[in-house]
């Protein structure tokens, strides 16, 4: 049995919108925008840039060759240096899938790419950085090893360098020494930060399971809270 209950219009009683302002079109969001640049979609909200904010150019052009785009997205992440407690690396054997920048707890947990959760449960050592941002230690450069397929470029590795003089360097198990990989100076690249600036974020291009290309956010030191 189906009933209905209602009540008398009074002046608190809720009024409905009228039918042309609940059938609008949704308002645009700045999720899934198209990246000009790469012709590939936003996986997350680009509005966290802001004009002190840059972008350095990506490492690669079309590392994607040959796959479908719609397989590929555009991400970036940002997070604050002075607060920057912990760098993480999810690798699987295809090469690294995503990154993690932990920071104190006001700040908590920034993602970028897609980090399986139950895979980070169990992250090893060999996969985490321990970064004193607070004291006042910044990461400076990032080196970025490349493996080339026919179908795309992924990323296999990484070498983070920080104002300390510390160097932590994470490969996937693709680096195995019973299946050694072409580090040629071609393969790979430094991500550099100028020293006028600071590292606050990273973008780039992400599938399911890899990082394709990477790039810095950067933002002038005159201009740090």
């Amino acid at each position: 049995m189906v009933g209905l209950l209602f009540r008398p219009k009074g002046p608190n009683s809720p009024i409905s919108a009228p039918w042309q302002s609940r059938h609008q079109q949704p308002r645009r969001t700045a999720y899934h925008r198209l990246d000009e640049a790469t012709g590939l979609h936003w996986l997350n909200d680009v509005e966290i840039l802001n004009p002190d904010l840059r972008l350095v150019p990506m490492l690669e052009y079309n590392p994607y060759r040959g796959g479908d785009p719609k397989d590929y997205g555009r991400a970036i992440s940002v997070f604050e240096p002075a607060k920057l407690l912990q760098v993480r690396v999810w690798c699987s054997r295809a090469g690294v899938c995503s990154l993690r920048f932990r920071g104190t707890s006001d700040v908590g947990i920034i993602t970028v790419g897609n980090w399986s959760e139950a895979e980070g449960v169990n992250l090893s050592r060999d996969n985490k950085m321990s970064v004193d941002g607070p004291g006042g230690e910044r990461i400076l450069r990032i080196k970025v090893a490349f493996q080339r397929l026919e179908s795309e470029d992924r990323i296999i590795g990484l070498c983070i360098e920080t104002s300390y003089g510390r160097a932590k360097t994470i490969l996937s198990p693709e680096m195995s020494p019973e299946k050694p990989i072409d580090l040629a100076d071609n393969n790979v690249k430094s991500l550099e930060c100028p020293d006028t600036d600071e590292i606050v974020g990273l973008h780039g291009i992400f599938g399911p399971y890899n990082i394709h290309d990477m790039a810095l956010v950067l933002r002038k030191k005159s201009q740090c809270p």
